[in-house]
């Protein structure tokens, strides 16, 4: 399908990447009997949103999170806890629910750092996807079905996110050199914590 065709505004003001998304699901989902086999229909809409997140969401802010990771890094500040010559921890954080934002604090909160909110990208594909299938004219199929498992596009976007964040905290951190580290969590304090430095999970207690 051509742009002007498209009768979706928001898809054509994102055509250049919507249209990925457009024809990937088109082509896997011509020849698949959605009322019959709707598990199915499931795993390749959730297989579309892993395979087109980090291109529509996260690699449009790459470099205001290395600027923002540098800027942290590289700051000449005294943290309440620390001693000179320690180790600086940072506490990294982010909200995806309403609005998408990051932002980086020292972990005893004695010093704040600009933040930034990220024009909601993640909710503007959620609505890719929704118009996308209204687009392909599923019929019987509709809004609510599509995200019916929301939770576990939210898991994914928080694994994800994670992932990519501390890609950039240890690519900034090599070219600063500085002995610091970084603990990512949910804004709201909802979850646990993860290290940026090794690139995974803390365990809860």
């Amino acid at each position: 399908m051509e742009k002007t065709e498209i009768k979706s505004d928001l898809l054509k003001e994102h055509w250049e990447n919507a249209s990925e998304i457009y024809y990937f699901l088109e082509k896997e989902l011509k020849d698949l009997d959605y009322e019959e086999d709707y598990e199915k229909l499931d795993e390749i809409i959730f297989e579309a949103w892993e395979k087109f997140y980090s291109d529509f969401v996260l690699n449009p802010i790459k470099e205001d999170v290395l600027k923002m990771f540098h800027h942290a890094q590289t700051s000449d500040f005294e943290s309440k806890s620390s001693m000179e010559g320690e180790t600086k921890i940072y506490s990294v954080y982010y909200y995806l629910a309403q609005y998408f934002s990051i932002g980086i604090a020292t972990y005893d909160q004695s010093e704040d750092f600009p933040s930034f909110e990220f024009n909601d990208l993640n909710m503007t594909l959620y609505y890719i996807f929704e118009e996308i299938v209204e687009e392909l004219n599923l019929e019987g199929f509709t809004e609510e079905d599509l995200f019916e498992e929301k939770c576990d596009y939210y898991d994914l976007e928080v694994e994800l996110l994670s992932e990519f964040l501390s890609e950039c905290w240890n690519e900034v951190k090599t070219q600063t050199k500085q002995n610091v580290k970084a603990f990512l969590s949910e804004a709201t304090g909802c979850g646990g914590e993860y290290s940026l430095d090794e690139n995974r999970e803390i365990k809860e207690n």
